[in-house]
């Protein structure tokens, strides 16, 4: 089951940069799993042990209802994911929040082994922004990028856009211009050890 969680994440983390029908990047996508699960340690879980996953609604409260000038188009929320995703600007930049808190702990162990690897793709590049290690990924043939990162050491933001680069994305994304504001997980992460709040 492990094996199937960190192939869907780590597909999609390739989407952006593979041709779905090429047999060589499929069979590359298998073998830098096989070496992220040789690297893995339970040890990105421990921190979570005590925290109460965020039910529904707060999962959704989490969510911004813009991002710069963007409105929310939708928001989807599973509680036995817990996760919440959902679009801006007409579909054209998506979001994905998860609570490593909840079933999908291993996400943190995921990305923090991702981001060790010595190569993962060409598109790809590992960065330091806000003091945040952000894998971005940029194809240039579509005009398609991704970032992702880990929050507080609980939360996993992946976020993709059409149209722009990586470093548009993420001064679209800035602190100081998402709306909700990251300080929301914050709170949430605080607030979540004990559930009587």
């Amino acid at each position: 089951m492990k094996r199937i969680i960190l192939l869907i994440i780590f597909t999609a983390f390739l989407a952006l940069n593979a041709c779905k029908n090429d047999q060589n990047e499929v069979n590359k996508a298998k073998s830098i799993v096989d070496d992220i699960e040789k690297t893995m340690t339970p040890s990105d879980q421990i921190a979570l042990k005590d925290k109460a996953p965020l039910n529904k609604q707060e999962l959704e409260d989490t969510f911004p209802v813009k991002i710069g000038d963007y409105e929310r188009d939708f928001i989807n929320v599973s509680e036995e994911m817990g996760t919440a995703k959902g679009s801006f600007n007409d579909g054209r930049i998506t979001l994905n929040i998860t609570d490593a808190s909840g079933p999908m702990g291993s996400i943190i162990t995921m990305f923090n082994a991702l981001y060790d690897l010595k190569e993962t793709n060409d598109a790809s590049e590992k960065t330091i922004k806000n003091n945040q290690k952000i894998i971005e990924v940029f194809n240039k043939d579509t005009n398609e990028s991704s970032i992702e990162f880990i929050y507080v050491n609980r939360f996993h933001i992946f976020l993709t856009a059409k149209g722009m680069t990586p470093d548009e994305l993420w001064k679209l994304f800035e602190f100081d211009n998402y709306i909700s504001s990251l300080q929301v997980l914050d709170d949430f992460d605080n607030k979540n050890t004990d559930r009587n709040h």
